[in-house]
């Protein structure tokens, strides 16, 4: 599929989501497949988006590299808490330790946190 939209790529800016049922991450072969976005659709926006189970250091790390626009983790509240910002803040904390990065707080809505990478 991305080789077809490559033979457009001239005009095409718009982008490019994976999302394997919220989670591309699990597919080792995700970092070609950003690669080879990037290559076929140079001026679309790549963006990918998981539940954050499979994402780790070393992952992230080849994330980086293969190189996507945007990459948005689906918070989901542990133990039954309730959705709520600071609740989320604390998942998104906790994701950012375990994947060892530092996080610079943006914006918040009733559904949704900005983080991003420091």
């Amino acid at each position: 599929m991305i080789r077809r939209a490559g033979d457009a790529r001239e005009g095409l800016s718009a982008g490019t989501v994976f999302a394997r049922y919220s989670e591309p991450m699990a597919d080792d072969r995700i970092y070609d497949m950003v690669g080879m976005a990037w290559r076929y659709l140079p001026r679309a926006g790549i963006d990918i988006v998981t539940n954050g189970d499979y994402v780790k250091p070393d992952g992230l790390a080849r994330l980086r590299a293969a190189g996507p626009s945007v990459l948005r983790v689906s918070i989901y509240m542990q133990g039954g808490v309730p959705w709520g910002v600071e609740a989320a803040c604390e998942e998104i904390a906790r994701l950012g330790r375990r994947i060892q990065i530092d996080l610079v707080w943006g914006s918040a809505t009733a559904t949704t946190v900005d983080a991003q990478v420091a």
